[in-house]
């Protein structure tokens, strides 16, 4: 994986990722868009080998320089040209002379410009003349001035890196394989920490070409993000950090987001409210389910009733409270069991399972239903 470079007034950053093919022995390079805020990485477009990528210092601009290919067996070469790009996409290609010099970013990140041309002469010899030579990326326009046109550099310095306390961290451990037994992998964790460490900066000012080191003491425990992967780079800007790894042959993102800790924990209790309903509507179907295995039957009121319908749940867990971890499930039912006595299902709880902030009521027809506490 090559550079990462953030993309000036938006969430969004370019990395240049290059492939092996070992049939073939051939190499290959794509340009990834890197959306932080959605988490997802795309291929814009292949690259050549010598092909560049510079990103304005400025404006959500971008351009793709490839150069020259010379023509083989009596066929045209192609001339070198620039291809631009924005966070909505590839745009216009323009194409300019062999002989332009390094081309430099004007003050306003919209232009690039070169001072040198590079040429040959009748006797094969190559000779540099001054040559002001300006593109203009927005439009196209290729203009030879005498000399720089005087522009406002509106944007200003770009704003400094906000400290972001969390790091990631990699870990070996051990999880369970396909057959059940333990295999090691590398887990990738966000860990806060209470002092930020040294970060290093990349000059495009937003990537770290590699997670910083996470020391200190933490002040809150580590978020598992994925098992079985490859760290491949840290972004971060003011408003906006993402990790980067490689999963399974593919690059992945994984966005950080700055949140209150009032909207933080709320967040939380909504994923374990809804993690509640969905292990009830489990145990409501295995309370189903051995009811048709013995005779439309519910099973007897007492304590036991986790254990009858362990042989219709995929694990135990189904059975605890996601908040604490500890047993929540509860068979209230203490009624008749046979399911033809009872005259109105919907209305008949069977039992619950406590959850953050109230219960999951698992009722006789299957249904579930959240109840405040």
């Amino acid at each position: 994986m090559g550079e990462i470079q953030w993309i000036p007034q938006t969430r969004v950053a370019l990395v240049t990722l290059g492939r092996y093919s070992l049939p073939d022995e051939t190499n290959t390079l794509s340009l990834m868009r890197v959306d932080t805020v959605a988490g997802t990485v795309r291929r814009v477009v292949g690259l050549e080998m010598a092909s560049s990528v510079e990103v304005s210092p400025s404006q959500p601009l971008v351009y793709i320089r490839t150069r020259a290919v010379k023509g083989e067996n009596g066929q045209p070469g192609t001339s070198p040209y620039l291809q631009v790009y924005t966070p909505q996409g590839l745009g216009r290609v323009i194409r300019f002379d062999e002989g332009t010099g390094q081309l430099r970013w004007m003050l306003d990140g919209k232009s690039v410009y070169a001072t040198r041309f590079n040429e040959r002469s009748s006797e094969g010899k190559r000779t540099n003349r001054d040559l002001l030579t300006v593109i203009d990326l927005q439009t196209g326009e290729i203009t030879h001035p005498e000399k720089l046109p005087t522009v406002r550099d509106n944007e200003g310095t770009p704003p400094p890196y906000a400290e972001w306390s969390v790091g990631p961290e990699t870990t070996r451990v051990t999880v369970p394989g396909p057959f059940g037994q333990g295999q090691d992998t590398t887990a990738l964790w966000l860990r806060g920490r209470q002092v930020a460490a040294p970060q290093t900066k990349s000059d495009n000012g937003g990537a770290d070409a590699s997670p910083a080191p996470v020391s200190g003491a933490f002040r809150a425990d580590a978020l598992l993000v994925a098992t079985n992967i490859e760290v491949k780079g840290y972004l971060r800007n003011q408003t906006t950090a993402a990790i980067l790894f490689l999963r399974d042959g593919s690059l992945c993102a994984a966005p950080v987001f700055r949140l209150p800790r009032t909207a933080f924990e709320q967040g939380i209790r909504g994923v374990q409210q809804r993690m509640t309903m969905s292990n009830a509507k489990q145990v409501g179907l295995a309370i189903l389910q051995y009811a048709q295995d013995y005779d439309e039957y519910y099973p007897m009121p007492g304590k036991g009733v986790a254990k009858v319908l362990q042989p219709y749940i995929k694990s135990e867990e189904l059975f605890k409270n996601p908040a604490t971890g500890e047993p929540g499930f509860i068979y209230t039912h203490s009624g008749p069991t046979a399911i033809a006595q009872i005259e109105n299902e919907s209305d008949t709880q069977l039992g619950y399972i406590s959850g953050p902030g109230g219960r999951a009521i698992i009722w006789a027809d299957g249904h579930v239903t959240w109840q405040d506490m």
